[in-house]
Formats: C-alpha cells, structure tokens, sequence
C-alpha cells in the first residue's frame, strides 16, 4: 500500500513539472514573438526615418496617412482588431493644415496589428462595409490643377470598386477596381468617365477628363492577395500606373483633365476596397521619375515589399 501511494505521489508531481515546462515554453515562445514583432517595427521605423526625410525633401507632400506611426490614431484604439475613428495626416505642418479622416458607428475599419508583411495597417471589409473620409475637401488642398504623384502601399484581398476617391458631383479622382474577382483598374482624373471598359489598356478622352484602365493581363499575377506599392501620376496629359518599381501603363490621353475651380468635394478611403492600406502619401505635384523611383525603394525597404528598378 505504501509502495502505490508513493508511486502515485510521483506521477502527479511528473505531470506538474511537464505542465509547468509547457507553461514555460508557451511564455518563451510568447514573449520570443513578442520581441520579434518590435524588432520588426524597429526596422520599419529606421527606415521610415529615411523615408521621412526624402519626403521633405523633394517637398509638396499634401496628406501621408501611415498606419505604422501611431500619432496616426486614437491612443485607445491602437489594439489588434479595434475601430478605427480617425485617421491622422502626419505630414509635416508647414505643408498645411492637415487632412485628417474619419468615421464613425460600424462604418469604421479596423486597426490591424499584423497586417501588411506583419505590421500594422489599416483593414476595410469591401462591398462599401467600411471606409474613412474627410468631407466638404476641394481638390486643389489635396492635388494640383493637372498634377499629382500618389503612393500606396496595400494589400487587396478580393476584388472591388473604389479604392479611393476625391468627389464633387461633377468632377473626381480615382483609384478602382472590378466588381468582381478579376484584378482590372483604373485611375481617373476630371469628369465622371461614362464607363469603365475592361480592356487591354484603355484610354477615355475628353476637353476635361482622362482614364486609363488597365486588365488582368497587364497587372501583376498576384495583384490579389500580396502587398504592393502603387504609384500613380498625373501630369498634365499624361497618367501612369506603377507596380512595385516597375511601370505598369502610361498614356498621354491628349486631355486637359483638371481639378481648379471645383466646389467642395468628399475624399474617401476603402469604399469598395477589401484588403489592408498600411501607407497613403499625395504630392500636390508630379515627381520626376528619379523621384518616384527614390520613394518607392524607401517604400519597400520600410513595408518589406520588393521593389524593382
């Protein structure tokens, strides 16, 4: 009897000390994560500090909207998976006032922790479940007359309309795609355009407005489901698309799109679009191809996105 009882004794404390070497293994491996996620915001925010610095740079950024940096929220809504109220222009005040977004009830996206190649991004549902906006905005406190530069860095997980878009009633800029899963886009400057064909490289031209709209075949494979940083540009005529570093479409439409004299319009974020935005950046000018190619590496180096030159 005593025998069993001591035999007994030593199996419950066998089994307390494999639960507390679990317990333990599961703080390590929890705390291990922990420390490799600031390391990884760590190096994002080194290189954001050279961003940063170019940016100021070549000067006439008009809105940088950076999930990464948390002056961008609400304090209390910088969780994993929180609504996200506001989000903040972060540039640099001597550019102007900022433009500062927001939303409200269960129209808010979410904060995302680990979201564009784990770091912290912003998340919109699609189907025009959530978004974020700045109402009564004239174009010409976010564009130029007939220039622009836009960067975004993003994550787009299913297909969709709008990923962004300045609109008046009469005039707009956007970014969109399909409402469907085929990846087509487009990017619009000036009159509504009568439609959106889904062709090769399409060109819509008018006195007042240019479109390009490009198809599944001309963007990359994995334009759906990976992060990459897109470019845009607006000058004068001309309209360009970027991927990654590498120059998607381009066409001189032979209009005079423009923005000036527009009344008070509605800027919006995420309305149709189903993924992640971890960075939003607008020159109210257009960059020179140097340029572009500078902020697009410093792009990549801080979101881990590999950018091609």
């Amino acid at each position: 009897m005593n025998y069993k009882n001591t035999n007994r004794a030593f199996s419950l404390i066998e089994l307390s000390i494999v639960i507390l070497i679990i317990g333990l293994l599961i703080a390590g491996i929890t705390k291990g994560s922990e420390l490799y996620y600031k390391m990884k915001i760590a190096t994002a925010q080194r290189s954001d500090n050279d961003l940063t610095f170019h940016l100021n740079y070549i000067g006439g950024v008009s809105l940088r909207l950076d999930a990464l940096n948390q002056d961008s929220f609400n304090q209390n809504e910088v969780s994993d998976g929180s609504r996200i109220t506001n989000w903040y222009d972060v540039k640099p005040e001597e550019n102007g006032a900022p433009i500062n977004l927001s939303q409200s009830g269960n129209s808010r996206p979410y904060y995302k922790k680990n979201g564009v190649n784990g770091l912290p991004s912003v998340k919109f549902k699609g189907g025009g479940a959530t978004n974020i906006k700045k109402t009564n905005l004239s174009a010409e406190d976010l564009v130029g007359n007939r220039y622009a530069t836009i960067f975004i860095v993003q994550n787009r997980l299913a297909g969709g309309a709008n990923i962004f878009r300045w609109d008046d009633g009469q005039k707009r800029i956007s970014l969109g795609g399909a409402r469907s899963t085929s990846p087509y886009m487009w990017f619009d400057y000036g009159i509504y355009p009568v439609s959106v064909p889904n062709q090769s490289i399409t060109i819509a031209n008018n006195p007042i407005s240019s479109l390009i709209s490009v198809d599944a075949n001309n963007l990359p494979v994995d334009a759906i489901g990976k992060p990459h940083i897109l470019a845009l540009l607006k000058n004068g005529n001309l309209l360009k698309i970027r991927y990654d570093g590498q120059f998607i479409a381009g066409v001189d439409s032979g209009a005079t799109a423009q923005v000036e004299g527009t009344r008070a319009g509605l800027f919006e974020i995420g309305q149709d679009f189903d993924g992640l935005i971890g960075e939003f950046v607008v020159f109210n000018k257009a960059l020179s191809t140097a340029e572009i190619k500078k902020i697009e590496g410093y792009l990549g180096q801080k979101w881990g996105i590999e950018v091609i030159h």
